[in-house]
């Protein structure tokens, strides 16, 4: 069946076309960054520190998800917890369970599950977008909450005529993904619409000898050696992530009158270690996504530069996760938010803009409770159903860009400002400011200033489970989440085909949300709640170089150090305890006339890890420490009547990735458990 599925796809590449990207490095220099500024300007301008995968490097390196294309990237990682995958980090800041320090957002419209705030990454294949733009600092000012440390923006394919179809697929594990994208255009309305299908290979998870030191032998077996749902002391787990997504974008514009509306849908399935890593404890069971967010932008001209804007979205997120209480029972999450806002932009002159904006959002957890999957019937309702929060703010901007005046001057000057209520706290005000310096069209100077806000989820504030002694509890007296940093760049393109970004950064957070014990010296109340951690802070250096030239080839190397000090330490664990300090990856490719090849290297820093204990909990000296790790990956494609067909060994070394268990450290450490594995991939246009 494998071999008829790669026969059949080949077939169809002989009589169709693939659209190939060849961007120079002029060409990627000069995109419009959307991300970090409500005026897209390319990377020399924009007001803030933005990391861009564009398109060609998706295909040279055959990313296809968005995990390997973020890990990628100086500064960003994708980890995991046993509860979730694919957790995005930038500059080290570690997340709960949930992705709710950095927001997602498709085309400019943020998306969030509004009970736990977590966004989600799996939402569209790489391959249907046009570029990846990673907003790194505070960016609480241009989006409010949830983007504490920095923002993901997914952008659209925006050409007309860009339509094509991907696939691919890991014969050895069964493993296969479908989707494709279409784009047009009319007199008055251009469109988007993509899918994406995908049924992930099924591994086994294998954990190293490090890995279960100190753990009961025999907890993860092997299949032959798993004795079924009756033993108690054992888990058998076969990992996987499948995904099915749809995105509809419409643009209309007449006139003095323009009108956006996306429409995106997901529906992802993830496989779960699950705590305690027993089988009758909801270990090996699935857990699942689902959800969609529709948005609406209508703007009109009312003056000449004067556009006003009444953005409006509509997110729906639920998630079903197992338990520890058996197969029976499991977690569903349901959140609603609703966002509203006005937002008016004048240039003024050429070279001076103004911004004002007011936004409004009622987060509502629809349900949060313990259900029985098998008829939906309600167990346990966690203190959740109906709670909601309101928050409101008002935020302004203005720029001057003194190299947009007939006279130039060489430097622009961004400040804003954004003041937030929300009904369960004291008001905020955040602030940011930005000079750029131009030392010539391809080379400038940027010093940044940046605050950042983040208010508690409704999961950390009233989250209980009174029928567990072993829980986490909500805390309605946690505190919002405040940071300050500065940043320095410099940029420069030098000799057409070279360009370096050479970043360093001092960040300082305050009341970090994080899990406390509720009784430190029990051995058998294992119970936690969200408190308010001591400020700690960061500082560190991201180097970026991309040497691009058509005749020659492409070279990537991205580089990233972080010295965090331990001011939020709790019983010997802290933040950067769990982070590496350094991190690179490097990325090289070649063209031979229709063939192409490229190489892919990342490392890993070493870890500390968890503190060792013994079975009673207690500390016992030393740490689970994870050495540097090396991963490597290698592809050669093919172009076949402009058909682009590829074979990707990933990770080719066969490397186990590990990972701190960095929440609750009930286990020393987890591994991505993404081994070696070979894809084929095929691109052609419809």
């Amino acid at each position: 069946m494998k071999n008829r599925i790669i026969l059949v796809l080949f077939f169809l590449s002989s009589v169709s076309s693939a659209s190939e990207s060849d961007m120079s490095l002029a060409d990627i220099l000069n995109l419009k960054i959307e991300v970090s500024s409500s005026t897209p300007l390319n990377i020399f301008s924009t007001p803030s520190i933005v990391s861009v995968v564009d398109e060609s490097t998706i295909r040279e390196y055959n990313f296809t998800s968005a995990k390997e294309a973020l890990r990628f990237l100086s500064g960003v990682d994708v980890t995991r917890t046993f509860l979730s995958r694919n957790l995005p980090t930038i500059r080290g800041l570690l997340q709960d369970h949930f992705n709710n320090k950095i927001l997602i957002l498709i085309n400019g419209v943020p998306s969030w599950n509004s009970v736990t705030g977590g966004g989600i990454l799996e939402r569209i294949h790489p391959k249907d977008l046009s570029r990846i733009e990673v907003l790194k600092g505070p960016a609480s000012v241009l989006y409010g909450s949830n983007a504490y440390v920095g923002a993901i923006n997914f952008v659209l394919k925006s050409e007309s005529g860009s339509n094509s179809f991907h696939t691919d697929i890991e014969p050895e594990r069964n493993g296969i993904s479908m989707g494709g994208h279409l784009t047009g255009k009319t007199s008055m309305l251009s469109y988007y619409v993509s899918g994406s299908g995908r049924k992930s290979s099924r591994t086994p998870y294998d954990e190293s000898s490090d890995v279960t030191e100190d753990l009961k032998d025999g907890i993860f077996q092997d299949e032959g050696a798993y004795q079924g749902e009756t033993d108690v002391n054992t888990a058998y787990i076969d990992e996987f992530e499948d995904s099915n997504n749809f995105t509809l974008q419409l643009e209309s514009q007449h006139e003095l009158f323009k009108a956006d509306i996306l429409y995106n849908a997901y529906s992802n399935g993830t496989s779960y270690l699950g705590t305690p890593p027993i089988n009758n404890k909801g270990t090996g069971l699935a857990a699942e996504q689902k959800g969609y967010i529709v948005g609406l932008t209508p703007a009109a001209t009312l003056l000449e530069n004067l556009v006003v804007s009444l953005p409006v979205s509509h997110d729906v997120n639920i998630r079903e996760y197992p338990t520890a209480r058996g197969p029976n029972q499991k977690a569903r999450i349901h959140g609603e938010r609703l966002s509203t806002g006005l937002k008016i932009d004048w240039n003024l002159k050429k070279y001076i803009t103004f911004e004002l904006g007011y936004g409004s959002e009622n987060r509502q957890s629809v349900q949060y409770e313990i259900v029985d999957p098998r008829d939906g019937t309600q167990i346990q309702a966690n203190n959740m159903v109906g709670r909601q929060v309101k928050e409101t703010s008002i935020y302004g901007q203005v720029g001057f860009y003194g190299n947009q005046m007939e006279e130039k001057l060489p430097f622009s000057v961004l400040l804003g400002v954004r003041s937030t209520e929300n009904e369960k706290f004291d008001s905020n005000t955040s602030f940011r400011s930005t000079l750029v310096v131009f030392l010539s069209e391809l080379s400038s100077f940027k010093l940044m200033y940046g605050q950042s806000y983040r208010s508690p989820s409704l999961f950390e504030l009233f989250f209980e489970d009174p029928q567990s002694t072993n829980e986490i509890y909500g805390n309605e007296e946690v505190k919002p989440e405040t940071s300050n940093s500065i940043e320095l760049a410099y940029l420069q393109s030098f000799a057409e085909f070279h360009f370096v970004q050479l970043l360093f950064y001092q960040g300082v957070y305050k009341d970090k949300i994080a899990r406390t014990r509720r009784s430190p010296g029990s051995i058998t109340d294992l119970s936690e709640e969200f408190t308010n951690g001591d400020e700690f802070s960061s500082s560190g250096i991201e180097l970026e170089y991309r040497y691009l030239n058509q005749k020659i080839g492409t070279f990537n190397l991205n580089y990233s150090y972080i010295e965090g000090d331990d001011g939020d330490k709790v019983d010997d664990r802290y933040n950067f305890r769990f982070v590496p300090k350094q991190t690179l990856s490097a990325g090289l490719s070649k063209k031979f006339g229709n063939l192409s090849t490229s190489l892919l290297y990342s490392m890993i820093g070493a870890v500390e890890g968890n503190p060792k204990l013994d079975e009673n909990g207690s500390r016992i000296g030393g740490s689970h420490e994870i050495d540097t790790q090396h991963v490597g990956d290698v592809n050669i494609g093919y172009v076949h009547k402009k058909v682009l067909h590829t074979i990707s060994v990933k990770n080719i070394g066969d490397a186990n990735i590990e990972v701190p268990e960095y929440i609750r450290g009930i286990k020393p450490n987890l591994t991505y458990n993404e081994r070696r594995s070979i894809v084929y991939s095929i691109e052609f246009s419809l």
